[in-house]
């Protein structure tokens, strides 16, 4: 029998621009529930970047990136579950923190939830280290409005 191989699929990472607000906000509201459609235009008027790799004609995965006072964050990281498993998360991580890097960041965090293993070993991959806990509330009234819109 011979061996098989699965070519990889090629990809670029951008960033997002102007154009591409749009697009991103219903990546976010589709893949992040409690995120409106403003929330982008406010992170990006805050001097957050947005990295995307695009597939298909698709947003396939991205995630932002944020640097105040030296401190690096990376957060709201999402591949479709279509495109996991080939990289993609990994190198979008890969290149948020070489923008930070060129940025002087100090240092650098983010926020996993436990339960997201992939995500862990990917940071773990690049030296980041388990520094605490993250608590979350919502108020329960809250989960109802965002369950009912979208519906």
């Amino acid at each position: 029998t011979g061996v098989q191989t699965c070519a990889l699929p090629i990809y670029e990472i951008s960033t997002m621009d102007k154009g591409s607000e749009g697009e991103i906000e219903q990546f976010m509201v589709l893949t992040h529930p409690g995120i409106n459609k403003k929330w982008v235009k406010i992170a990006r008027k805050n001097g957050e970047k947005c990295y995307i790799v695009r597939l298909s004609n698709e947003i396939a995965g991205l995630g932002w990136v944020s640097l105040v006072n030296g401190v690096g964050r990376l957060h709201s990281l999402y591949v479709k579950p279509q495109y996991r498993r080939i990289g993609i998360g990994e190198d979008i991580l890969n290149a948020r923190l070489r923008w930070l890097k060129s940025n002087q960041a100090l240092s650098t965090f983010t926020e996993i939830s436990r339960y997201n293993i992939p995500s862990s070993n990917n940071v773990m991959k690049v030296q980041m280290k388990v520094s605490g806990q993250v608590f979350q509330y919502f108020k329960k009234d809250l989960n109802k409005k965002n369950e009912m819109k979208n519906q």
